[in-house]
């Protein structure tokens, strides 16, 4: 699974990956993942891959929208969108694109409010490691952590 980018392959891959396991993502805040039979979050997100996938693009595809904060270049968040919209037909992915500092600062006010609009978040480590602190993380199984290396790997796995 590659994104079609005119960058590094290398690059592309893990970045591919975190859209992929940023759907799992999808299971962090109240969605349509949330059906009857579904189970609860933190055994969703130790499911094996495919099973979990099965879940959660299903119940994304109820919802119909995948709200994505981001401090990606506008390129590069635009090319994932298309992307994940192809891969994922009837997900229509809506980007909110700041500065890391920007997409922490919303996370956490509208988690304080008990809004909770954001499925994922991509910024940079530091970053994720204030929303991890502020428990807006879920910890995740994937497979795709034995593609990267060590150091990208924070122990908490959130």
């Amino acid at each position: 699974m590659f994104i079609k980018l005119p960058l590094n392959r290398a690059l592309c891959r893990p970045l591919w990956n975190a859209m992929s396991c940023g759907l799992a993502i999808l299971l962090l805040l109240p969605c349509g993942v949330q059906a009857q039979q579904a189970p609860d979050l933190a055994a969703l997100a130790q499911m094996d891959s495919a099973s979990r996938r099965e879940i959660l693009v299903d119940g994304a595809r109820r919802e119909g929208l995948l709200n994505m904060y981001t401090s990606m270049t506008a390129s590069t968040a635009a090319k994932v969108k298309a992307d994940f919209e192809r891969r994922y037909p009837g997900v229509k992915v809506n980007l909110w694109r700041a500065s890391s500092e920007a997409v922490l600062r919303r996370a956490v006010t509208e988690a304080r409010a008990n809004r909770h609009t954001f499925d994922i978040i991509e910024t940079n480590g530091p970053v994720m490691e204030a929303a991890q602190r502020e428990r807006l993380l879920q910890k995740v199984s994937s497979s795709h952590f034995d593609d990267l290396i060590p150091q990208a790997l924070m122990p908490h796995r959130e």
